[in-house]
């Protein structure tokens, strides 16, 4: 069933079906305020409006765009057997598992794929968002890291730090603050890595202020014992999600498609090497 919906071709009618539910998602993000649009802002800044800097949904003024026909370009371009890995858990008879792999995905022809995928360039920048809104969200955002880089866990964990007491205190002593959190995001090619915060729009220059601080903070000191404490965090959130098997698998097959090899039981390992500095 989800081979079928995701490498079925493209008829007309699936094409304009698709092309009014993209327009409808669109509409209901900004009806329902779920910060599409901020993130979008925030990825289109750093990266430009190419790679992870175009919005997953698609430029609103695009869908129209879109057919049957460049839909299946874009399979055939985009989809090939070195590209799809396949996997499962419970499986009672094996070898009817891979006949029904081969029998539905069996036709895709090898080496069909010839596109290539420029590499992401962070370029940065800066966005204003003018409203008149008695609220106002500063972020600040940074290249990051990507999954191979030896910074990799040193900003998992600065991103625990920032969501968790830090930014329960900050919120406990700052009334004009409403909500904040840490953002890191973590790609083949670069990263992002950063603080955004929430409050009253007549504080705006200490939202900056307290943003900065907050940053520079978790960059410059860091005691021992809170870094502990970051790393039990860490460490229990990332083993409960693997709990589950069906996250644990897609966990080991992401880590087989960006690494050649299945690393999901080195994680804590890896964290605990973490040092202050």
């Amino acid at each position: 069933m989800v081979s079928d919906c995701a490498l079925e071709p493209r008829s007309v009618l699936a094409a304009e079906v698709g092309k009014a539910q993209n327009q409808d998602s669109h509409k209901l993000d900004q009806f329902l305020k779920t910060g599409e649009d901020f993130n979008e802002a925030v990825f289109r800044t750093a990266f430009g409006l190419r790679g992870v800097g175009l919005p997953l949904k698609g430029l609103k003024g695009n869908v129209g765009n879109l057919s049957s026909y460049v839909l299946q370009q874009f399979q055939l371009q985009n989809i090939s057997p070195n590209k799809i890995f396949v996997s499962a858990a419970g499986i009672d008879n094996h070898q009817e598992f891979v006949d029904l792999v081969t029998h539905k995905l069996g036709h895709i022809p090898a080496g069909s794929s010839s596109k290539s995928r420029e590499a992401t360039q962070y370029q940065g920048g800066e966005v204003r968002n003018l409203t008149e809104d008695n609220s106002i969200t500063v972020a600040l955002y940074f290249q990051g890291a990507n999954w191979n880089s030896s910074d990799f866990w040193a900003l998992q964990l600065a991103n625990t730090l920032l969501n968790g007491t830090r930014l329960r205190t900050l919120l406990s002593k700052k009334s004009y603050l409403d909500a904040g959190s840490a953002l890191n995001t973590n790609f083949t090619d670069s990263g992002l890595f950063g603080f955004r915060l929430s409050g009253a729009a007549s504080n705006a220059q200490t939202i900056l202020d307290d943003t900065i601080s907050s940053l520079k903070g978790v960059a410059t000191s860091v005691s021992a014992d809170e870094l502990t404490r970051a790393k039990n965090i860490l460490k229990t959130n990332t083993l409960l999600r693997l709990e589950r098997q069906t996250e644990r698998l897609e966990e080991i097959v992401k880590s087989i498609g960006t690494f050649g090899s299945s690393k999901w039981t080195t994680y804590s390992t890896e964290i605990d090497k973490v040092t202050p500095e």
